[in-house]
C-alpha cells in the first residue's frame, strides 16, 4: 500500500511539473486573426505572359525579388534562392507567429536571459528594456516591429514556447505553411547565426502572408507608437525604415508595411508591401552593402513596377462578337455559357501591350462551338460554350441549327476538372484554430493515468477489508 501511495505522489508531482513547464496561453480572439485577402488567393508565383518585356532594373544587393501579387507574376528576380542571412527582417515572421498564437491583451514579463544573452551589437542602444519589465502583447509587437528590439524577440518566444528553440519550431512550420523552400530560422530576432537561412523569394511568401494579416499591417505600417511600461515608463517607438517617417526624404506613401535589417554578415535587408491602388507589390533585397543603397534598390524596383505594368482586363461575352447566319440568311446571336477557363489571378502586362484588342474567334472543338477571345499573338485565350438559341426560327430549322452545332445540353455546364479546389491550408489552419492545446492534450492524458491508478487503489483497498473481514470470523 505504501508503494502504491508513493507511485500516485510522484504522479502528481509530474503533473505539477508539466503543468508549470508548458506555458498556459488564452484563446487567440477571432477578430485578432482576421485577414484581408491581398491578390490571388494561392499565393502561387508564376513567370510573365509571352510578351515585350521592359528591361530589367539596376539592382545593386547581392539577392532581390519583385513580385505583383493579384496576378503572382514575378517582375524581378536576382539569385532568388541563394541562402542569405536575413538579420531583421527575420521579425516580419517573430511578429506573425506571435499574432496568431497569444492575446495581444497579455502580459509580457522580460526576463534576465531576454536582455542579457544576445550577441554583441543585439542590445537596445537606448537602455529602454530591462529585467522584471512587463508591458502588454501588442506593445510589445510595436517595439518589435518600428525599433526592432531583439530582446523583445527573445522575450515573446519565451513566453509563447518557453525557449528559442521551441518558438524557431514554431517559425519554420508557419515559413513551410505559406511556402517558403530554403528557410530555415534558428532564432527569434535574427542576430548573427550560420544556421539561420532564407531567400529573397522566401521573405516575398512570408511578408504577403504577413501583410494580409489586419493587426500586422497595422503595427508595421505604424510611424510612431508609444506606450507606457509597468513601472510607468514610457517607450517612445519609431519605424526604422524611414519609407514610413513622412519627414525623411525615403518617405514612399505607397508603402505599406515592412522591416528593415542589419547585421555585420548579413549587412543592410528590406523587405516591403506596397501598392498603388491598382497594382500590390512586394519587394525584398538582401546583402546591401549600405543603406542609402538598400533605400534605393528598393525604390528602383517599386518604381519599375509601378511604372511599367497594368493588369489585363479579362473579356467579357459579347453576342455582336459571334453571329451565325441562318439558312434564310437571317442572322442569329449565338448563347454563351460561362468562361470555361478558370484563373486564380489575374494577368500582368506592360503597359505598351496593355491596350491589344481582344480578338474574337469561331471555333468547334469536338463538335461543340467555342468562342475564343486571342489576345495579342495567341498570348493568352479565353473561352466560352455557345449554342443557338433562336425563338423566331422554325422548330424544324431550329433543330436542324442545333444539331450541327451542339448537343442539347452543350454550354451549360463547364467541363469536368474546371474547379478550382480549396487550398488545403485553408482547411487546416481552421482545423488548427478549433484543436486543443499542447498544453491541454498532456493535462487531459496525465488526469486519466491518474484516475486509473486512483480506481486500482480503490479496489486493492476494497480487497484488503474484505480478507480482514473474513479473518476475523
Amino acid at each position: 500500500m505504501k508503494k502504491i501511495r508513493k507511485t500516485v505522489l510522484w504522479l502528481m508531482a509530474c503533473l505539477l511539473l508539466i503543468t508549470a513547464a508548458v506555458p498556459a496561453q488564452a484563446a487567440v480572439p477571432e477578430a485578432q486573426l482576421k485577414t484581408t485577402p491581398i491578390g490571388r488567393s494561392d499565393h502561387a508565383f508564376t513567370d510573365h505572359l509571352n510578351l515585350p518585356w521592359p528591361a530589367n532594373p539596376y539592382v545593386e544587393a547581392d539577392t532581390a525579388f519583385l513580385v505583383e501579387l493579384n496576378s503572382g507574376t514575378v517582375l524581378y528576380a536576382k539569385n532568388p534562392h541563394q541562402q542569405m542571412f536575413p538579420a531583421s527582417i527575420t521579425k516580419i515572421m517573430t511578429a506573425l507567429v506571435t499574432i496568431e498564437n497569444v492575446p495581444l491583451w497579455e502580459k509580457l514579463t522580460l526576463s534576465k536571459a531576454s536582455v542579457t544573452d544576445l550577441v554583441w551589437g543585439g542590445f537596445d542602444s537606448q537602455m529602454r528594456f530591462y529585467e522584471g519589465q512587463s508591458m502588454s502583447i501588442e506593445q510589445a509587437l510595436y517595439a518589435l516591429s518600428l525599433d526592432s528590439v531583439n530582446t523583445i524577440g527573445y522575450a515573446l518566444a519565451e513566453h509563447i514556447s518557453g525557449s528559442l528553440d521551441g518558438f524557431s519550431k514554431l517559425m519554420n512550420e508557419k515559413a513551410q505553411a505559406v511556402g517558403t523552400v530554403n528557410t530555415h530560422f534558428n532564432n527569434p530576432h535574427g542576430l548573427n547565426d550560420q544556421t539561420h537561412l532564407t531567400t529573397a523569394h522566401d521573405m516575398a511568401k512570408i511578408l504577403w502572408a504577413a501583410a494580409e494579416n489586419d493587426i500586422y499591417r497595422k503595427i508595421a505600417g505604424t510611424e510612431k507608437y508609444s506606450f507606457t511600461d509597468s513601472f510607468g515608463k514610457t517607450i517612445n517607438c519609431s519605424h526604422g525604415y524611414k519609407v514610413f517617417s513622412r519627414d525623411s526624404q525615403y518617405y514612399d506613401p505607397r508603402c505599406v508595411c515592412g522591416k528593415t535589417g542589419y547585421t555585420s554578415e548579413a549587412m543592410f535587408t528590406r523587405a516591403v508591401y506596397a501598392t498603388d491602388g491598382k497594382l500590390d507589390l512586394i519587394a525584398v533585397t538582401m546583402h546591401s552593402d549600405t543603406t542609402a543603397l538598400a533605400y534605393q534598390d528598393i525604390k528602383t524596383l517599386l518604381d519599375y513596377g509601378f511604372n511599367n505594368f497594368s493588369l489585363l482586363d479579362l473579356p467579357k461575352y459579347d453576342p455582336k462578337d459571334f453571329i451565325m447566319t441562318a439558312a434564310s440568311g437571317r442572322q442569329i446571336e449565338l448563347m454563351a455559357g460561362d468562361m470555361i477557363e478558370q484563373y486564380p489571378g489575374r494577368f500582368l502586362v506592360p503597359n505598351a501591350s496593355k491596350n491589344l484588342s481582344w480578338k474574337p474567334e469561331l471555333t468547334s472543338e469536338e463538335g461543340s462551338l467555342m468562342a475564343k477571345y486571342v489576345f495579342g499573338n495567341e498570348v493568352l485565350t479565353v473561352t466560352f460554350p455557345v449554342w443557338v438559341d433562336d425563338p423566331y426560327a422554325s422548330s424544324q430549322a431550329q433543330e436542324q441549327e442545333t444539331a450541327a452545332t451542339l448537343p442539347d445540353n452543350a454550354g451549360k455546364s463547364s467541363p469536368a476538372g474546371t474547379e478550382s479546389s480549396v487550398p488545403a491550408s485553408t482547411q487546416e489552419g481552421e482545423e488548427a484554430k478549433n484543436g486543443l492545446s499542447t498544453r491541454q492534450v498532456i493535462v487531459i492524458c496525465v488526469l486519466v493515468a491518474l484516475l486509473s491508478v486512483a480506481l486500482y487503489i480503490l479496489g486493492e483497498m476494497f480487497l484488503r477489508a474484505k480478507k480482514r473481514r473474513k479473518k476475523h470470523r
